[in-house]
């Protein structure tokens, strides 16, 4: 960081006035800068409707759903069919160039702020969300209005204005959020934070739509290598079909008094550590009747889910060994005929989906587990390939898998310099060019 900069945020944080600089009741901020109010820069806010409106409105509308903004944004293909309830009420077209911000919604989202980068057919239920026009190009340019918002100050300080009885539900007044008052820069510093974070926002962009397309290849190489519909070079012959009964065996081993690290399985995630995953440990008394895994075993989780509704595997990876709980169907595969990490990636690609969906045959027990017995798990059937061809399609997936992490890892730094440039630049502490 450069000395000036850091020796600012040092004043800054100390409570003292760097040269050039005033302090003023939203801050600390540059000499030309202003404090303004929402209201004054606002022109319109579309105010809720009661449901029970006479108002009518042909059908094959589409409305955002409230999730459609999130993080800055507006996803217009989050859009729905409106439904027969909703034909009565109020409902507004989305306008390009506007900020909708979502005025009654669940505690941690109430307050979201998304700009509209291109205008649609797509409507919005103004009880649910509000949009704000500009009420000058030539005093507020809305996208650095919209950045300022979504800022962690202003996030913070919209989000403490929700309001309501309901513990799940919180609404947002249009005085509150009108009287907000702003550090308010010139019109061309404005549009110059807005130039540059955007061109920031870009970046993230096309290196989540890169990500996308090695996500996507990858699918395509699971679906195509790991049912033999495409084989490697120097590899043929017919693939065997077996039982899991055949190719490993359950894990009986129990903790009794040993110590190990308690995990359980989180959908999509993989193992956890129970703390993380619960807020505190959660076996009590029936540690002693945990299973002890190791490196390469494989856990089967019977709680269903949304993503996972014939529950999900997965292979202890990160661990040398720890306990699970004995209601997981743990077991391990035959180290001379199976490659684990080859049957990680077929378990990932849902191979067992549909043997697993015939045999659920009741849905879910009172105990929230899926009624599946072992016997049953152990006699479904898994492609296997000769041992040399398993390492051999694990090691491209493999590497498939290290790509997409250094490209996730990749996107994370460039939301953390994003975050650090909306410090820097919407609180004035480091000045552009104009």
């Amino acid at each position: 960081m450069i000395p000036d900069i850091k020796r600012r945020i040092d004043q800054i944080r100390q409570g003292e006035i760097p040269e050039g600089y005033q302090k003023k009741s939203v801050g600390i901020i540059p000499q030309n800068w202003n404090k303004s109010f929402l209201g004054a820069i606002i022109k319109e806010l579309s105010s809720g409707v009661s449901v029970n409106s006479d108002i009518t409105i042909d059908t094959g509308i589409y409305v955002l759903k409230t999730s459609s903004v999130s993080e800055g944004k507006v996803d217009l293909h989050e859009s729905k069919p409106i439904i027969p309830e909703d034909l009565k009420r109020v409902r507004c077209p989305v306008l390009q160039g506007t900020i909708l911000i979502s005025r009654m919604n669940t505690p941690m989202l109430v307050g979201e702020c998304g700009y509209v980068n291109e205008g649609s057919n797509i409507h919005y239920l103004p009880d649910r969300l509000w949009q704000a026009i500009n009420r000058s190009e030539k005093i507020c340019n809305f996208k650095w209005l919209n950045y300022l918002l979504n800022s962690d100050r202003y996030r913070t300080a919209i989000h403490a204005l929700g309001t309501g009885t309901s513990s799940s539900m919180k609404n947002i007044s249009k005085e509150d959020f009108l009287t907000l008052a702003i550090a308010f820069p010139p019109l061309l510093e404005q549009q110059k934070i807005a130039a540059i974070l955007t061109t920031q926002d870009k970046i993230i962009e096309l290196k989540e739509k890169l990500l996308a397309e090695k996500q996507q290849q990858k699918k395509y190489l699971m679906q195509q290598l790991l049912t033999g519909k495409k084989r490697l070079p120097g590899f043929s012959g017919e693939w065997s079909m077996q039982p899991l009964s055949q190719l490993s065996k359950a894990i009986t081993k129990k903790t009794a008094d040993e110590q190990y690290e308690v995990l359980s399985i989180s959908a999509g995630i993989g193992f956890v550590n129970q703390c993380e995953k619960f807020g505190k440990q959660i076996a009590g008394e029936q540690y002693k009747n945990y299973i002890v895994i190791s490196r390469g075993d494989f856990s089967y989780n019977k709680g269903n889910s949304k993503k996972y509704p014939q529950g999900c595997i997965y292979p202890l990876e990160s661990r040398e060994c720890a306990a699970v709980p004995n209601v997981f169907i743990s077991f391990t595969m035959q180290k001379n005929k199976c490659f684990w990490k080859y049957y990680k990636y077929l378990f990932e690609n849902g191979w067992l989906n549909k043997q697993l969906y015939r045999l659920i045959n009741s849905g879910v027990r009172n105990d929230g587990l899926l009624n599946l017995s072992d016997k049953e798990f152990f006699n479904c059937f898994v492609p296997a390939p000769p041992f040399n061809e398993q390492i051999a399609i694990a090691k491209i997936l493999s590497t498939a898998d290290r790509e997409i992490d250094l490209l996730q890892k990749d996107i994370e730094q460039e939301k953390r310099k994003k975050k650090a440039l909306m410090q820097l630049l919407l609180t004035g502490i480091v000045r552009v060019k104009i």
